[in-house]
């Protein structure tokens, strides 16, 4: 005789269950976790009423009758004491309802017992989808994987049967999905306690590249939704586990959906740096101490971002129209513990982003970080003071969408290799390199004569030579582009390295589900990784297209500095040439009138510097930008010093220019008085007659 029970619940569900029980009396669970309490910090076991304290992060959400409990993925787990846990030898049956958030990073449990692979069982899936019920049979670890994987963001059904006489058999949606003939007696877990979402083993994420993150062992917690789970001390049949899931009719058969990197709000907005507090999901944003800030700069002219979040230790990044992240990268230095550099600063606890000035015509943004590793140690520290590598960015952004980038390196280690400046498309959780970058033309090279070549991946041709100007060719209208200085530049590929399906990792190693590379230890991952081969696009992970470099444009004994020009375009390689050039060889400015002095032109600000004579006193001052082909004049900026806090009025050419569009203009306030800070949208070959009046607040 069957049982049926009926359940009325009146919050939002997102499963009808028929029978929740669908076997006879006597086959009833001897554990049950409906997590239907709705609040609280314990899991009621329906059957004995125990009160199981829930650890860690968690939220209740709608589950396939009442609520269920959303695992974070670092913290999240259940715990049921070894006395209290059911005794199980000759034959039982696990079984529960699941939504993965993300696959594991390693073998991860939804229930175990188990002792160093010795005593117990475990109930899990492991880093690409499989389930796996592993028991130790007379004293042997035995391990039955299913053939099939378990889908991401949806609702699956898995159970797994032992018993002595038939051996292990897994289910996944009421079918069989994987057997293993291993007969005999459970090895029992005596004095381990149960856990429900997480190993009792710590692991390495699996496809982990070097030796010193392999070393490095952590919790292996799941990600997503736990429902339904219940143990029986028998071996429930295939019909059984049929019936069980064939009970159930799913309203909403995916209750999870792809998390996003936030990077403000979407489109064109007020040109400026804003401070901010980027959201990205509960479970992430609630492991951090502190709320921020994040920076966000936008735009007025282009539906694009320029952002700076704690999830990637605040390295500044742009953001496309259609939400692709692209880094420039940073300092990495070699460390005591594999790669040194903000990446495996996990935390941020050496990186932080501060707005130093913002106004229309301009935005400065000072980023600090130290080339740390996994264990935060930093490398090169001197004998002398203890202090080690650091690194300073200063990112100084214009509203056409271009920014000037000064890297310093300050070392006492000159010597030491280190890398500044690489290519590094980043994923969305839900996207594939292929899903951002047109394989069939995915950099674009050219110098400054003129030379340029466009190349699929892999590149079938060798780098353009004296190469300074790039543009990696991302599936959307704006496209990140760099230009080097033409003191000794170099680009180069990102070099093949063809992965064998079954072989250890061996160092930097591609994956075998892409064409390009892809890792996913950054960003946004917590674990103490510096190289991890994706294969699924579950999480947010990165890529490298290409490296660059060029000679110094500064150098102390103990710091190097290196500028760049980047930012998202939609022109080609060859039409960013003339930027290139009023950067590298800007007109001649030749002042005609006025109480003023020219202190030359700035490529780390990307603008030329005056000073007016009489501190706060600005008059009428007349310059001529002797533009031509070999040296236009592309969007300049102008600061003059001590010019105070009055406005400015603008004649090109005899010809008055309203502000707005074309002319913008605002101060930056020092402690010695204010500078005006001026940029002009316009283009030419020509010369350019530029005269700023002051005009009184």
């Amino acid at each position: 005789m069957q049982k049926l029970t009926i359940h009325i619940c009146l919050i939002a569900i997102t499963i009808t269950l028929i029978s929740p029980s669908s076997f006879a009396a006597g086959d009833e669970p001897v554990a049950y976790w409906k997590f239907d309490e709705g609040k609280g910090k314990h899991a009621i076991d329906k059957v004995t009423e125990q009160r199981d304290k829930i650890n860690g992060n968690f939220w209740y959400v709608p589950g396939i009758l009442g609520t269920a409990a959303k695992f974070d993925g670092y913290t999240t787990h259940v715990v049921r004491d070894s006395d209290g846990a059911p005794h199980l030898e000759d034959a039982f049956t696990i079984e529960a309802w699941i939504a993965l958030q993300a696959y594991p990073w390693n073998w991860t449990a939804i229930v175990n017992q188990e002792k160093d692979h010795k005593a117990g069982y475990f109930f899990g899936i492991d880093a690409e989808g499989d389930m796996g019920f592993h028991i130790s049979i007379e004293d042997q670890w035995c391990e039955c994987n299913s053939q099939s994987k378990l889908p991401l963001l949806k609702w699956s059904h898995i159970a797994a049967t032992f018993s002595k006489d038939t051996g292990i058999k897994i289910y996944i949606n009421g079918k069989q999905a994987g057997s293993l003939a291993a007969k005999g007696q459970m090895t029992p877990a005596e004095g381990t306690d149960l856990l429900v979402g997480k190993s009792h083993r710590k692991m390495s994420p699996k496809n982990t590249e070097r030796e010193p993150s392999r070393k490095q062992l952590s919790n292996m917690v799941f990600d997503g939704i736990i429902d339904e789970v219940k143990i029986y001390n028998q071996a429930l049949s295939a019909e059984d586990i049929s019936k069980s899931f064939a009970a159930v009719r799913l309203k909403k058969k995916q209750p999870l959906k792809w998390r996003v990197m936030p990077s403000g709000p979407e489109g064109a907005g007020k040109f400026g740096a804003f401070y901010t507090n980027l959201k990205y999901c509960d479970e992430w944003d609630t492991l951090w101490r502190g709320s921020g800030p994040d920076v966000v700069v936008r735009f007025e002219y282009a539906p694009i971002r320029l952002v700076s979040w704690r999830g990637i230790s605040y390295n500044p990044c742009w953001v496309t129209e259609n939400g692709n992240w692209f880094s420039n990268e940073f300092m990495e230095r070699s460390a005591p513990m594999g790669c040194g550099e903000s990446m495996s600063d996990k935390q941020a606890r050496y990186s932080n982003i501060k707005i130093l000035e913002n106004s229309d015509a301009r935005a400065v943004l000072y980023w600090r970080c130290a080339p740390v590793d996994i264990h935060y140690q930093f490398p090169n520290a001197d004998g002398k003071t203890s202090w080690a590598d650091w690194a300073e960015e200063y990112w100084t952004v214009y509203p056409d969408g271009v920014a000037a980038r000064k890297i310093v390196m300050w070392t006492s280690n000159l010597k030491a290799w280190h890398e500044w400046c690489q290519s590094l498309p980043i994923f969305q959780p839900g996207q594939r390199p292929e899903d951002v970058l047109e394989r069939k033309a995915y950099l674009s090279l050219a110098n400054m004569d003129g030379q340029r070549r466009t190349y699929p991946w892999p590149p079938d041709k060798k780098e353009v030579p004296g190469a300074n100007i790039q543009i990696v060719n991302y599936k959307s209208r704006f496209k990140p582009f760099l230009i080097l200085t033409n003191s000794k530049p170099r680009i180069w590929f990102a070099r093949i390295r063809k992965r064998q399906p079954g072989k250890e990792l061996d160092g930097m190693s591609m994956s075998l589900s892409s064409s390009f590379w892809w890792w996913n230890h950054w960003p946004v991952a917590q674990l103490p990784n510096d190289g991890r081969v994706a294969e699924t696009p579950d999480r947010p992970s990165h890529s490298y297209t290409s490296t660059q470099d060029s000679a110094p444009y500064e150098a102390t004994e103990n710091s190097i500095t290196k500028i760049m020009l980047c930012g998202l375009t939609e022109k080609t390689v060859t039409q960013l040439l003339p930027l290139a050039k009023s950067w590298l060889a800007p007109p001649e400015l030749k002042i005609t009138t006025g109480s003023l002095q020219s202190q030359g032109y700035d490529p780390t600000q990307r603008a030329y510097m005056l000073k007016c004579k009489k501190t706060g006193k600005p008059t009428v001052i007349e310059f001529e930008l002797l533009a031509s082909k070999k040296s236009p004049a592309v969007n300049p900026a102008f600061v003059i010093k001590n010019w105070g806090q009055a406005k400015a009025r603008l004649n090109i050419n005899g010809k008055p220019v309203k502000h707005g569009k074309r002319f913008r203009f605002g101060h930056s306030h020092t402690l010695e008085g204010s500078d005006l800070i001026v940029w002009l949208k316009i283009e030419s070959t020509d010369k350019l007659k530029i005269s700023l009046a002051p005009v009184e607040n």
